[in-house]
């Protein structure tokens, strides 16, 4: 059973391995230790016992993306304007129907899931923030953007949270609720030169940054 989360991570070339098998960033294959799987949920680690979590549990994590995956691009071009569900709700939404796997609600739209509302903290991995060429397809990113108003100079910053889908080192594509457009579920290309421009500097001050994780 894992019990921990994994925090202490290096936040340059460090690409952490997922699952049964190797975890492909970029088509270079970083060699890892395989998280153990189980089909026994402990409520007492602070999992629920359901049977979508017991199947996530026996799959592979090549086979978990693939789920996540599948079940968001399900949902592309759904207008969610009528029940006012944005990003960070669609992406608890999407994993939650994949996996079983509980994501908390953030406080103050800050960038870490709340962990005191998390369900099933060992199928949550942590991966800082990495460089943008070095965050991995179904990597959950979860930021601050800056959009800049070009006719007045004010700039306005937005929380939002997407999955990735792929990322070549130089363009990454997010599947994301509300977005572009707005209130719809959609794919999309960000080059990594725009997602640092439009997230940092990652200083840690408000209205800055981003953090990356992974469901395993």
């Amino acid at each position: 059973m894992k019990t921990n989360l994994f925090i202490s991570l290096a936040l340059s070339a460090a690409i952490l391995g997922c699952g049964n098998s190797n975890y492909s960033i970029n088509s270079n294959k970083q060699s890892s230790e395989p998280l153990a799987k189980t089909a026994v949920v402990a409520t007492a680690s602070g999992c629920v016992t359901n049977k979508t979590m017991i199947a996530w549990n026996l799959l592979s994590q090549a086979q978990m993306d693939a789920l996540l995956l599948k079940i968001a691009k399900a949902e592309v071009g759904y207008n969610y304007c009528a029940t006012d569900l944005e990003c960070k709700a669609w992406v608890q939404k999407i994993v939650l129907a994949a996996s079983g796997v509980t994501l908390g609600i953030n406080t103050s739209g800050g960038l870490l899931w709340d962990q005191g509302t998390m369900m099933c903290m060992s199928n949550f991995l942590f991966r800082g923030s990495i460089s943008p060429s070095s965050i991995g397809s179904l990597d959950i990113i979860q930021m601050y953007w800056r959009y800049v108003n070009h006719s007045n100079g004010k700039v306005t910053i937005c929380a939002h949270t997407a999955i990735v889908i792929s990322n070549d080192g130089t363009t990454m594509q997010w599947i994301d609720c509300n977005f572009t457009p707005c209130c719809v579920v959609a794919i999309h290309s960000v080059t990594c030169a725009d997602f640092a421009k439009f997230t940092g500097p990652n200083s840690g001050a408000s209205g800055t940054g981003y953090n990356v994780y992974h469901i395993i």
